[in-house]
C-alpha cells in the first residue's frame, strides 16, 4: 500500500511536462504503481487539453477582431476621423471625464500611429 501521494502541484506540473528530469522520473515511478495518481493525471491531461483548444479559440476571436478594427480603421477618411472626436468632445457634459484619442492608420504596414 502506498502511504505518499504527490502534491496536486506536482502532478500538475508532471502532466505539463515542466517537472526537472529526475523529480519526473521520481513521480512516474509512483504513478506506474498508484492508480489514484493515474486517475488524477488523466484528469489534468483532460483539463490541460481543454484549456489549451480554448486558448486557441480565444487566440482567433482576437485576431478576428483586430483585424476588423483595422480594416474598419482603414476604411474611414481621416477627415471623418477628426470630425468624430471633435463631435465627442463637443458633446461632453461638465463633470464627466472622457479619453478621445486620434490614430493613423498604415495600410500597409497595417500600423496604427497615435496622433
Amino acid at each position: 500500500m502506498i502511504n505518499y501521494h504527490p502534491s496536486i502541484e506536482t502532478l500538475t506540473d508532471y502532466a505539463a511536462g515542466s517537472l526537472p528530469l529526475a523529480h519526473s522520473l521520481c513521480v512516474s515511478t509512483h504513478i506506474e504503481h498508484c492508480s489514484e495518481c493515474q486517475q488524477q493525471i488523466r484528469k489534468l491531461e483532460m483539463l490541460g487539453t481543454h484549456l489549451f483548444e480554448q486558448a486557441k479559440t480565444e487566440k482567433r476571436r482576437l485576431d478576428s477582431l483586430k483585424d476588423s478594427f483595422f480594416q474598419k480603421l482603414a476604411e474611414l477618411p481621416e477627415q471623418d476621423i477628426l470630425k468624430k472626436s471633435k463631435r465627442q468632445q463637443s458633446q461632453n457634459k461638465a463633470g464627466k471625464m472622457s479619453i478621445v484619442f486620434l490614430a493613423a492608420y498604415d495600410s500597409s504596414s497595417k500600423a496604427v500611429t497615435m496622433i
